[in-house]
């Protein structure tokens, strides 16, 4: 609205205020709202019992009077309430898209191609957008008055502000202004809390951030917090102020720089209003503690990683309204994660633009059916961090990895042909379970395959690389030792600070090991000392069976299990299936591509013995490995985008009675009969399944021998 100086046709902008929102919700109107949603009538019963629950008592002359039972609101603190009004708010934005469905009003458009846009709502906080006209100022007024009539709520027309682009008729401003009775300004500024227009000074416009986090270190003054204390003030509370503003915004180096420079100042103290010296500078304690440092943040690199969760979400939600307006200004006919930012863009999307350097490092394509994955110019290989090369010149750039798959399988000929044989085994051994869900990207760093801002950041500061040497790694064995000390937090960083100048004189540097040093250090051994002998003792464990247990009644076990044979190199898959006397009824086993990881292998092996199960059509079968993270996988893989999360999905569908009762961990002492078969598998030449009568010698006393413990 803001850049549209020119045209015939002017857009209004209506910024609501809602008068007393909680305390005027008619019930009548918010159960009937429910009905109208589709919720069941019980459940209609027992939210509005809740609601109507509510009973005041007042204090008047040392006397209570009361109970006032109300007749509508909803309680504040209640955690219900929120989303009960959340419910109320959804009535008025059906009520503004009725009307514009209708015609009646138009939304705003960023582009041709970008869906209109009537009304965004957070809560009570309401903006309304359109066209600068008497009659939809007339059909906004007639939609707010219905709202206003079904659902007790009132608008604060005084505190309500409505703004209109730069060029509308001065004369037809006043009339709308008229008709809806609320005062204009230049512009909204704020809306939730962030600045609703972007100034030319960046650095001016977020100067606010620093000026809190002044604020709050020169209101705790000159108090006597230990090293310990500090630390927990720098990291939850100055360092948390400008989150909120960094998941929205890049903010300016030099603002970060400020309030890194404030944080130091307040770490190292301020003495007869002068700042002490920095015995260290601050990107050293920004290291993580593993490496040396205190884990300081860097508030650069920890606002890119906030906006590249911003910027995953679009990524994950095609279909929502953000990513939608987005990619009808800025990628209309391309992809978000190659997107240019285009000309005269917005700063919310040179912002994420800015973060996208992060994704790309970490995102990794899951292969379906490969028709959007470029081979030489994605990253798709599990195992490898770089782009392929091309091999040879009869290959294009944008070739697609669909060119190397043939009927649901790798085409190993043509890999082995034009791939050196390292980069070919990772292409054959990358799963192909997908092909009718199609190609998507997942976050290599995550267990399920999803970007957080914490793993962006540690991939900034290089926490998922190793250790570059021998040295670095047993640095990092010490510090995990110093920090995982059962001591209070001012001791742990007394020790670190001690050990640091012990490392430099060590190694020939001017260290600060004085009478100060020396005092910390003996008064850090007498309180873990004293700590040490009061220490409680560590719950104990329970211990594990390492016998074999039959199923109940009536039903039959499998256990299942993988192996890698170090010998001769090679993975391969087995299980054993019983009944509740021990007995042995069916075995299989067979060798298997190398896994892309040692769950993956597991997993393989679940859905080899339920799949086996299925073909001999087999029931009551309790499925049981010694990977209880292959467990936790099928038992919990929901939002889980990654290559163990497909598959989890796919053994989940499987596990359902009448087949599979249950799919249970049990430790490899307990799970040793299908160890040792999966382990001759790796010996045999071909895969196998044996069933009674056909089991060989070794099978049976192996057998005789796990009964007999």
């Amino acid at each position: 609205m803001r850049n549209r100086k020119s045209g015939r046709t002017g857009w209004a902008a209506l910024k609501l205020d809602m008068s007393k929102a909680y305390d005027r919700v008619e019930w009548v109107f918010l159960q009937k709202l429910m009905n109208r949603l589709g919720f069941a009538e019980t459940w209609i019963d027992k939210i509005m019992r809740c609601v109507r629950s509510v009973k005041y008592y007042f204090r008047i002359n040392q006397e209570v009077v009361g109970p006032i039972i109300p007749t509508r609101g909803l309680r504040q603190g209640d955690p219900l309430s929120p989303y009960l009004f959340v419910l109320c708010a959804y009535g008025l934005s059906a009520l503004f898209t009725s009307y514009e469905a209708r015609g009646w009003i138009r939304g705003v458009r960023v582009a041709s191609s970008s869906p209109s846009v009537s009304h965004l709502f957070f809560a009570d906080d309401s903006l309304v957008f359109f066209r600068a006209s008497l009659e939809e100022g007339d059909r906004v007024k007639e939609c707010l008055h219905a709202y206003e009539r079904a659902s007790g709520q009132l608008i604060n027309y005084d505190k309500s502000a409505l703004s209109f682009s730069p060029n509308t008729n001065s004369s037809l401003i006043e009339s709308i202004k008229m008709v809806l009775t609320i005062p204009v300004v230049q512009r909204h500024d704020i809306y939730l809390g962030l600045p609703t227009v972007s100034l030319r000074s960046k650095r001016l416009q977020f100067r606010y951030l620093v000026d809190r986090v002044v604020k709050r270190t020169q209101g705790w003054g000159h108090k006597c917090f230990s090293v310990g204390g500090k630390e927990v003030l720098i990291k939850s509370v100055l360092q948390s102020i400008p989150t909120y503003a960094m998941s929205c915004f890049r903010i300016p180096k030099s603002i970060c720089d400020e309030i890194e420079k404030e944080c130091a100042n307040f770490w190292w103290g301020v003495e007869n209003g002068k700042r002490k010296l920095h015995w260290k500078t601050w990107d050293f304690l920004c290291k993580p503690k593993m490496r040396g440092g205190l884990g300081f943040r860097k508030m650069d690199e920890f606002n890119r990683a906030l906006l590249a969760n911003q910027f995953w979400r679009l990524l994950r939600n095609p279909e929502s309204l953000a990513t939608k307006v987005l990619k009808g200004r800025y990628f209309r006919h391309g992809d978000i994660m190659t997107a240019g930012t285009g000309t005269n863009p917005s700063f919310i999307w040179r912002s994420l633009v800015w973060s996208r350097e992060i994704l790309d490092k970490g995102l990794i394509w899951r292969v379906g059916n490969g028709h959007s994955i470029r081979i030489f110019e994605d990253n798709w290989v599990p195992g490898l961090t770089s782009k392929l090369c091309i091999p040879n010149e009869t290959w294009q750039n944008d070739a697609k990895v669909e060119s190397l798959i043939i009927n649901g399988v790798w085409d190993t000929s043509a890999i082995l042909h034009n791939f050196n044989p390292f980069i070919a085994e990772k292409i054959i051994q990358t799963p192909l379970l997908a092909q009718h869900t199609g190609d998507t990207r997942f976050w290599r760093f995550d267990t399920k395959g999803h970007y957080s801002a914490r793993d962006g950041y540690r991939l900034q500061r290089g926490l998922f690389s190793p250790p570059g040497n021998q040295s670095e790694h047993s640095m990092q064995k010490w510090w995990s030792f110093i920090w995982s000390l059962s001591i209070p937090p001012k001791f742990a960083i007394l020790s670190w600070a001690v050990w640091k100048e012990r490392l430099k004189i060590l190694h020939g540097n001017d260290g600060l090991l004085n009478e100060r040093v020396i005092t910390w250090s003996n008064t850090f051994l007498t309180e873990f000392q004293a700590a040490k002998s009061t220490a409680r003792s560590p719950p104990q464990g329970r211990a594990l069976t390492s016998k074999w247990k039959p199923p109940e009644a009536n039903d039959l076990k499998m256990n299942v299990d993988a192996c890698f044979n170090e010998h001769l190199n090679r993975y391969s898959i087995g299980g054993a299936l019983r009944d509740n006397q021990g007995r042995l009824l069916l075995a299989f086993g067979k060798q298997i591509s190398k896994p892309i990881s040692v769950l993956m292998g597991e997993l393989e092996a679940v859905h080899a013995g339920i799949k086996l199960l299925y073909d001999k059509h087999i029931h009551d079968v309790q499925v049981t490995t010694d990977s209880l993270l292959a467990v936790q996988a099928v038992t919990t893989f929901k939002d889980d985008i990654s290559y163990v999360g497909l598959r989890a999905s796919v053994i989940k569908d499987l596990v359902q009675k009448p087949v599979v009762s249950s799919l249970t961990y049990e430790n490899r002492l307990a799970n040793n009969v299908a160890h040792i078969i999966a382990l001759f598998s790796s010996c045999s030449h071909s895969s196998f399944v044996w069933k009674n009568g056909e089991f060989p010698l070794w099978l049976v006393n192996l057998i005789t021998l796990d009964l007999s413990q």
